[in-house]
């Protein structure tokens, strides 16, 4: 898997915790599937994402951009960050993870 997440010209754990938390979580299998973009933690689900044959959503938010990623057959959604981001993408908000909206 190629892991998507926002450099920072600044540190920020949030993004910068991606290429350990991936590895040290889902082990082998990060390069068991090298044609799948894996957009992991923080705000990354917008326009600026690369073009890619398969996408699997693990926590992303939408923001910083324009969150016009049409979800279709090359996307699995495993959680959204939260129920804003799942209302932004159609999404069913029983996908949200965090972020409570009252």
């Amino acid at each position: 898997m190629k892991i998507h997440h926002h450099i920072c010209q600044h540190p920020n754990i949030g993004d910068d915790i991606n290429l350990w938390f991936w590895h040290e979580w889902l082990g082998d299998a990060v390069n068991a599937f090298p044609e799948t973009l894996l957009v992991g933690i923080g705000t990354v689900l917008n326009n600026k994402l690369p073009a890619s044959n398969r996408y699997l959503v693990m926590g992303s938010g939408s923001g910083y951009g324009t969150a016009s990623v049409t979800i279709d057959k090359r996307w699995h959604i495993g959680c959204v960050r939260g129920p804003l981001t799942a209302d932004t993408l159609g999404l069913d908000r029983s996908l949200a993870i965090t972020d409570r909206v009252h």
